[in-house]
């Protein structure tokens, strides 16, 4: 089990890495201030759970896959029983991550939804001289 295990991560990791290397280097001009530097992390983090979350259905899938086919044996039903599990705990955990990383940008004002009015002196709209 370990070694089917280590070779989802492995490829995940690589995967990840790949992303987010793509995304900054694409973004690598724009980190000018922290908004573009938040984006560029969120869009990161936004990937890399993404990521995981097809890693954490694959396990799920593959774990009532394992539990249809063990045709009554208990230790193989166990062993897929596991693999269920660590999925259904797997999508728990990325979509409370999720949430928190969401929360975080909402309350600090980071989602990049808010305008900043600029302040105005006088009339705006002047006519002739």
């Amino acid at each position: 089990m370990k070694k089917l295990v280590n070779l989802p991560v492995f490829a995940t990791l690589m995967l990840v890495g790949f992303g987010a290397a793509g995304i900054v280097e694409a973004n690598q001009q724009q980190l000018g201030n922290v908004q573009n530097l938040v984006r560029n992390l969120t869009a990161i983090a936004n990937t890399v759970i993404g990521l995981l979350a097809v890693v954490a259905i694959i396990v799920f899938i593959w774990g009532i896959i394992k539990y249809v086919l063990a045709e009554g044996d208990a230790e193989k039903r166990a062993d897929a029983r596991g693999f269920m599990i660590y999925g259904v705990v797997g999508i728990a955990v990325l979509v409370g991550i999720w949430a928190l990383v969401n929360f975080l940008l909402n309350f600090f004002g980071l989602n990049g939804a808010q305008t900043v009015n600029l302040p105005t002196i006088g009339q705006t709209n002047v006519v002739g001289n």
